[in-house]
């Protein structure tokens, strides 16, 4: 297959972006098998998955530099839910964190969901269907107008949640969620949580305010959720050992569009100082920047040896060549670049 099919993968994965680019999608445009297909989308996935550090290293300088001289928030005030908290951050988009299910278990498959409560109750199976996991729970942080960062998550307790939001988060920023981070409130002051459950002051049920309180408000998490889910649509199903794969892919490239090339290769290029055969790295965009795509080592490793993708806590490791087909023997790959055409 030639070099230049995975350039074009990586350049229609940009235009569709919010969407996304099924292996069927690539199997119809290139006239290719369907697990030729799903190779090509593979490699394209790890290659998204090797430069999200960057886009985590940038999203982070950005939030520490937005929110460097940022005072105390004051705290809600129950009695007056229109006297706004937020107002003297001058607009300044606030970082906001949600969690939303994709791929959820029917529930007259699952006997009631009776394993569990809240969003896992829709990913897992019960016990006496084996309890296996069928679903995926996404925890997402954003902030308006700009990029997103998606983990796949196996439930919502601090101590799955907590170790990414400290890696996003700089000490202090401010961030809005719902009630379900009460957790969070002792590890940052300017944590801020509305109340969904909001009762309503005449009658019964839920007030009609009950989505934004003095200013805090998780819209915007919302409103990625929405946009996720519309897209993964496309995929109607993917396993939920694969799904950090999918939502680094995702996550990737709208970032891309968001910093560029040149802020996202930085780190890439000063880790590899030069290409095969002594080769200076070239730009990929005429200014400097430069993404690579890893297929292996330079050195002759054994598959099994290699570092594997997906080591979630919850499932084996999952090694994608194994899974492909590849007898377990020693090669060697170059470390290869492509142009974004």
């Amino acid at each position: 297959m030639p070099q230049w099919v995975i350039g074009w993968v990586i350049n229609e994965s940009i235009l569709r972006s919010p969407g996304v680019l099924t292996a069927t999608d690539i199997q119809k445009s290139l006239g290719i098998t369907y697990n030729s297909a799903l190779r090509l989308k593979r490699r394209v996935q790890i290659f998204a998955s090797e430069h999200i550090s960057n886009v985590k290293d940038l999203m982070t300088a950005e939030l520490k530099h937005r929110f460097h001289r940022i005072k105390r928030l004051r705290q809600k005030n129950p009695e007056n839910i229109n006297d706004n908290i937020v107002k003297h951050l001058k607009n300044k988009p606030v970082p906001q964190a949600d969690t939303v299910v994709l791929y959820s278990a029917k529930n007259a498959g699952n006997r009631g969901r009776k394993r569990h409560h809240g969003q896992t109750s829709s990913i897992y199976l019960s016990d006496s269907l084996g309890g296996r996991q069928v679903g995926t729970l996404v925890n997402t942080f954003g902030w308006k107008g700009g990029p997103a960062l998606y983990d796949s998550v196996p439930n919502q307790q601090a101590v799955t949640l907590l170790p990414l939001l400290e890696r996003y988060v700089p000490k202090h920023t401010p961030l809005f969620t719902d009630e379900g981070f009460k957790w969070y409130k002792p590890y940052n002051r300017n944590h801020r949580m509305v109340n969904h459950n909001l009762a309503a002051r005449r009658g019964t049920g839920k007030s009609r305010r009950r989505w934004q309180q003095n200013g805090v408000h998780t819209q915007v998490a919302e409103g990625k959720n929405g946009a996720l889910k519309t897209a993964f649509r496309a995929y109607r199903y993917i396993r939920p050992e694969y799904s950090q794969l999918y939502l680094n892919e995702y996550s990737f490239f709208d970032a891309l569009k968001y910093y560029g090339v040149e802020k996202i290769s930085v780190g890439t290029a000063a880790a590899v100082q030069t290409a095969p055969q002594g080769r200076k790295p070239r730009s990929v965009d005429g200014k400097g920047g430069v993404l690579i795509l890893i297929t292996n080592t330079e050195h002759t490793l054994p598959i099994t040896n290699r570092p594997r993708v997906l080591p979630r806590p919850w499932c084996a490791p999952i090694d994608l060549e194994h899974h492909a087909g590849k007898q377990n023997h020693t090669r060697a790959e170059a470390v290869r670049e492509f142009e974004i055409l």
